[in-house]
């Protein structure tokens, strides 16, 4: 099932969901941050696969939390811009 009126209603696809329950499973066994370090290297590579799918520089992505976070980040973002500050959007 998909709903167009918010991605968080969406069943996430399996593999999704498997990853998120192996990270969970490892994090019970060794611990939150000897789970995230055994995660850093993928971690790490997320920015450049990400970039080279979307024909991007690795510093054109930004990974965050959720959806709100995001939207929260780029909102300050522009916000700041105006004042002279902030990331620099293209085009501006």
């Amino acid at each position: 099932m998909i709903h167009f009126n918010n991605a968080g209603s969406s069943l996430q696809p399996r593999p999704v969901t498997e990853a998120v329950a192996a990270h969970l499973a490892r994090e019970q066994e060794i611990g939150g941050y000897e789970a995230e370090a055994v995660a850093a290297d993928a971690l790490a590579s997320f920015h450049g696969g990400f970039a080279k799918l979307l024909g991007a520089d690795p510093s054109e992505i930004a990974y965050v939390e959720n959806a709100t976070r995001a939207w929260d980040m780029a909102f300050y973002g522009l916000t700041a811009r105006r004042q002279g500050g902030g990331p620099r959007i293209h085009g501006q």
